[in-house]
């Protein structure tokens, strides 16, 4: 799939290739991908990877793309709707295949 009309996610890292001798050079890193650079940022700033705490997260826009970034990610909210669509973006929308299959299997034995 090309970039165009693409969310970030979907684009791949190879789209970035061309700017990672630039860039490493210029941050004194060794980065080959967002998340590498934003874990080798963290590290050379704060001594670990960045941390990112939502305490009214809503829906999970911030703490996702956090995470997609590659930080370590705390989020909560009080209202129950909230945390639903944010669990639901951690876990179904941006969940691996492992934790699909999972939920499946769970939907599955719910309706049994």
């Amino acid at each position: 799939m090309g970039a165009g009309g693409c969310r970030p996610e979907e684009c791949g890292d190879d789209l970035y290739d061309h700017i990672w001798e630039e860039v490493n050079a210029h941050l004194e890193t060794d980065a080959g991908s967002f998340p590498e650079l934003v874990e080798q940022l963290g590290i050379m700033r704060f001594g670990h990877r960045p941390r990112v705490a939502d305490t009214f997260c809503g829906s999970g826009q911030i703490p996702f793309e956090a995470a997609r970034l590659g930080c370590d990610v705390y989020a909560s909210d009080l209202n129950p709707v909230a945390c639903m669509l944010a669990w639901g973006a951690f876990n179904m929308v941006g969940g691996s295949p492992e934790s699909h299959r999972a939920l499946s299997d769970l939907q599955e034995d719910l309706v049994r």
